[in-house]
Formats: C-alpha cells, sequence, structure tokens
C-alpha cells in the first residue's frame, strides 16, 4: 500500500499546503485558483465539478541525451554544413599547382567546340530534312455524275426503250462501271445496274492517297553520301582537335615510388576501400539544435543528411589528367574530394582547389543516430526509443503512428583545416575510415616535420 501526505493551511491572501510531492502554494477564489509548486504553476477554472486546468511554467527540466562532440553553449541554432569558397581553401603550398590546374581545366575545348556540336548540328539537320515529305502516292477513282436540271432516267438497256428502273437527280454520284460508245454509260445503280445517256451526265474522278514517301525513302542515294562524307569530315577534324586538347589540357602528376613509399601508399589505399565496406555513407548537409524533445524522440539535434553519390577506389579529377597512381574520390553533393598521396584535391564545378595533409584534419567520432529510416546490416543497435516520448522516456499513447525508432552506433568523421574545408561523413559500419584517418594524420606529421627541418 502506498503512502501520501496532504496538509493544507491558510496562509495569507492563499492556501499552503503540505504534500508528499512537496510544498505548493495557492491564491483565488472559488472557481478560480493560481497554483504554484514544485510541478510549476497551474491555473485552475470551473465550478460543480467541471474544471479547467492550465500549466503556465514547468519546474522539470527535460534535458537530451548526450550526443558525443554536441557542445550546447557553442553550438549554434542552426548552420548549414559545407566548406567555404572553393577559391579559399587552398593552403599557400599548393597555390601554384592549383593556378596551374584551374588554368587548364578553364580552358575551352576545341574538341568539343568545333567537332562534337557541330557534328551534332549536322545530324539534326540531316534527320530534318531527309525526313520531309517527298511525294504522294495516289489513286484516281472515275465516276458519274448527273448533270441535268431535271431528272434523268436510269433505264435496264443502253436505249430509249428500255425499262426505266429509276431516276437520278442533279449532281448525284454513281461508281462508272463501263461507257458505251453508242451515247450510254454503264453505271451501279443500288444492288444492280443500269444505263445513263451521256448527254445528261459527264464523267468525273477523285485522288485517294495511297502511301507518303519521305526523302530518306526515295533519296537513299543522297542520304548514305552525305552520311558518309560527314562521318569522315568530322571523324578527322575530331582526331586533329582531340589532340591539341591533349596537349592544351593535360595535367601530370607522376609520383618516384621507392619500395617503402609504395608499402605506405598501398596501405593509405587498402584503408580508404575500408570506406566501401560500409553499407550506407552519408553527407551532413544542415545541423540544427532543437528543445522539442518530445516531438523528435528524445534528440537534441536535427541533421538533415544524404547518402553519398560514389565512393571510388580509382576516379581522375579531369578528363585529360593523367597520373602513375590510383586516385581516391568521394563524391560529394557539390564536391568531390580526391585524395592523392600528400594532399587531398577539391572540385567544385570547374575550380580546383588543394590541401597538403599537415593543414587538414580528420575528426573520428562514435555517434548516437536515432534512425527513422531501414537500418543497414552493419550498423550497431544499442537502443531504442519512441517517435513521441513523454518525460519519464515511455511512449506517448496519445499518437497512433508513436514508431519505435533504433538508437544506431555510428562513426562520424569531420573533415575540416583552417582555410575553411567543412565536410562531415557518417558510417552504418562503425569505424569504416578509422585507418584512413589516421595513416592521415601520420602523414601530416611527417610533412610537418620535414617542413622544420
Amino acid at each position: 500500500m502506498s503512502f501520501n501526505f496532504r496538509k493544507s493551511i491558510k496562509f495569507g491572501p492563499g492556501r499552503l499546503t503540505f504534500s508528499k510531492s512537496g510544498v505548493s502554494y495557492s491564491i483565488g477564489t472559488k472557481g478560480a485558483r493560481i497554483t504554484t509548486g514544485p510541478r510549476g504553476t497551474y491555473v485552475t477554472l470551473g465550478l460543480h465539478g467541471l474544471y479547467y486546468r492550465q500549466r503556465i511554467t514547468s519546474t522539470i527540466k527535460y534535458r537530451p541525451p548526450t550526443v558525443p562532440g554536441y557542445d550546447e553553449l557553442t553550438e549554434p541554432l542552426l548552420h548549414t554544413i559545407t566548406s567555404e569558397a572553393i577559391d579559399q581553401l587552398t593552403d599557400s603550398d599548393s597555390k601554384a599547382f592549383v593556378e596551374e590546374l584551374n588554368a587548364k581545366t578553364n580552358r575551352i575545348s576545341y574538341f568539343r567546340w568545333f567537332c562534337l556540336f557541330p557534328a551534332t548540328l549536322f545530324l539534326i539537320c540531316l534527320f530534318v530534312y531527309f525526313s520531309q515529305d517527298s511525294y504522294t502516292e495516289e489513286k484516281t477513282t472515275y465516276f458519274i455524275a448527273v448533270d441535268s436540271l431535271n431528272k434523268v432516267n436510269v433505264r435496264q438497256n443502253p436505249n430509249k426503250n428500255g425499262n426505266i428502273i429509276g431516276s437520278a437527280d442533279n449532281k448525284q454520284y454513281y461508281a462508272i462501271i463501263d461507257t458505251l460508245g453508242k451515247g450510254w454509260s454503264k453505271i451501279k445503280f443500288g444492288d444492280t445496274v443500269g444505263y445513263i445517256a451521256k448527254q445528261y451526265s459527264r464523267i468525273d474522278s477523285i485522288k485517294t492517297p495511297i502511301h507518303t514517301y519521305a526523302r530518306f525513302e526515295t533519296n537513299k542515294r543522297d542520304l548514305i553520301s552525305l552520311s558518309i562524307i560527314g562521318a569522315a569530315f568530322f571523324i578527322y577534324i575530331g582526331i586533329v582537335f582531340y589532340k591539341q586538347d591533349k596537349q592544351r589540357l593535360l595535367v601530370e602528376i607522376y609520383y618516384e615510388i621507392d619500395d617503402h613509399i609504395k608499402e605506405v601508399y598501398d596501405k593509405f589505399l587498402r584503408n580508404f576501400t575500408e570506406l566501401l565496406a560500409s553499407q550506407k555513407v552519408w553527407q551532413y548537409l544542415h545541423a540544427e539544435r532543437t528543445s522539442d524533445y518530445k516531438h523528435h524522440a528524445g534528440a537534441g539535434k536535427l541533421i538533415t543528411r544524404i547518402s553519398i553519390k560514389r565512393v571510388s577506389t580509382n576516379h581522375k579529377p579531369a578528363p585529360f589528367f593523367r597520373t602513375n597512381i590510383p586516385v581516391p574520390n568521394i563524391k560529394l553533393r557539390n564536391s568531390d574530394l580526391y585524395f592523392f598521396p600528400e594532399r587531398l584535391i577539391i572540385k567544385r564545378d570547374k575550380q580546383f582547389a588543394a590541401i597538403f595533409y599537415k593543414h587538414l584534419r580528420i575528426d573520428c567520432a562514435d555517434i548516437i543516430f536515432i534512425e527513422d529510416e531501414p537500418v543497414a546490416s552493419d550498423a550497431q543497435v544499442v537502443d531504442y526509443t519512441w517517435r513521441f516520448l513523454n518525460k519519464n522516456g515511455t511512449p506517448d499513447r496519445r499518437f497512433n503512428n508513436n514508431r519505435r525508432l533504433p538508437k544506431c552506433l555510428y562513426s562520424q568523421y569531420h573533415i575540416n583545416s583552417g582555410t575553411g574545408v567543412n565536410e562531415i561523413i557518417t558510417t552504418s559500419k562503425q569505424g569504416a575510415f578509422n585507418e584512413f584517418a589516421h595513416i592521415v594524420k601520420a602523414i601530416a606529421k611527417l610533412q610537418q616535420y620535414y617542413a622544420a627541418h
């Protein structure tokens, strides 16, 4: 049996109440009172058994669960997670390299402008011209038209004494069967045949389209000839302009790799490949602090994320980029990250930036993420919560669609630099990018050592 205690005494203009939950004080008249106590301040209105109660303030503070790396005092309410403008990201050691890279990649392509586009225009013109109609095949049908203001007799035999089988009005038309030389025409009259005098009729005709032929059906030789000439011409100038583009736009980076460096770089590539083993990889776009924990499954921060478009162990930054090593690549929403042996190259549209690893950081952290999407098979579920929560963590039964949500242990990687690089990726597989981050850090320390000596 539970123990309850409640005692109320008059104290000044109101009443002081002692109970198991604490001390409260109320003031007012019958049917309208204000009460303040350990559970907050309430207004109570009503008479004769019907009451309305509304809480004004609450003294109970509900705190969100601790999120690793989340600083409530310094984190802005809403911010976009993205790097600075591309022209601000390059470090001082890479400026000359990036200037040459941007200068070459921003030149116009002769092959594209003087071969590919004209060839496309030529094909469109060829298609439009030979798709047009050349001529239409027609069938001519002859018939008898009555040409008399009065009714004309239609006879059974081709003479004036033949039996009359009917009459025809002016401008009536009949299918012609034969024209006789004695002044009569044989026609189809209803279900039978009859004869009508030529002096009261005339022969007329109508043309019916049978088939319309396009130019590519009637001028096949011209089409084949123009196609061969055009193909030969554009193949020739395409080869010429492609060779010129290769000379003008070619960017070459070749590395001399001895056995020791090769061992380190093989480990570099092997550790990057671990990222491919994660079933899901996301990019963070926006982060927003929230105090509405009740309606957001108890989360203290709302994250907008998207799946990363591409993770590749070898993808070149430009068509005329040549190197003797594989180049790992992560394609984000508006940027491409290329991890070279000594530096990170970032591509956005047609602009490049580069940062030596000594100026770059990849911060690793394990985070608890409340997942509302299907859980990846390699994700580790550490707990569960509810889409809508009560203060004590139990599900709010007022919501019919109150789903049970898993709390997943993910790995978060913050790629940042003092020049303005700021990208966050998350993996469903725990520690999928840890080893790669560690080897980048080791390369950074080596670069700092050589810079100091």
